[in-house]
């Protein structure tokens, strides 16, 4: 009796061959974020091949092409970033305030869970999921300098509001202020 191991005794054969992987690369890499059903209905017009989307899942996962996009702002510009940090070598980052907004509502559950195979992940979330809320904070080295928390979002005449009411009187002279790109500007 011999420990080698036996042929392949059966099964379906590999509907992905070298070929049609090689095809599946080239697709990703020009189109990195297409779906697997996107993939499968690509490799079903260009290779002729009829596969499951969890097939391409498979397939991507051999050819070390795991899932992952990091997303960055169309208006990020390296040059000015660049002029931008030169100009900051010279302040005193004490002086800094940096100034924010973010939304939020009360009813938010994590997406997903893990649970043993056969049994389900259940989270208990809110019918009305409520008002959204709307922080606007400024800080800098020496801790929070002003923060505004209210329900609904941040337009100009609350931004204003902010600026105006809570946080230029908590400035002090020489302070430098930093915000982002806000919409409502």
């Amino acid at each position: 009796m011999s420990l080698a191991p036996q042929p392949h005794a059966g099964g379906y054969p590999t509907a992905l061959t070298a070929q049609t992987l090689s095809t599946l690369r080239d697709k990703v890499i020009e189109t990195p974020d297409a779906t697997l059903c996107e993939l499968a209905a690509y490799l079903k017009t260009k290779a002729r091949v009829r596969v499951h989307p969890s097939t391409i899942c498979r397939a991507l996962q051999r050819l070390g092409l795991p899932r992952k996009k990091t997303l960055e702002a169309n208006e990020r510009d390296a040059a000015e970033r660049l002029a931008f940090r030169q100009r900051m070598e010279s302040v005193d980052r004490r002086k800094l305030v940096f100034t924010d907004e973010t939304g939020f509502h009360l009813a938010f559950t994590r997406a997903f869970g893990r649970a043993p195979r056969g049994e389900r992940v259940v989270s208990h979330i809110p019918f009305k999921r409520g008002p959204n809320h709307s922080l606007i904070g400024s800080l800098g080295l020496r801790g929070v300098v002003a923060s505004l928390l209210l329900t609904g979002s941040v337009d100009n005449l609350v931004f204003d509001a902010f600026v105006n009411e809570l946080l230029l009187p908590r400035l002090r002279a020489g302070d430098v202020l930093l915000l982002d790109n806000l919409p409502a500007a």
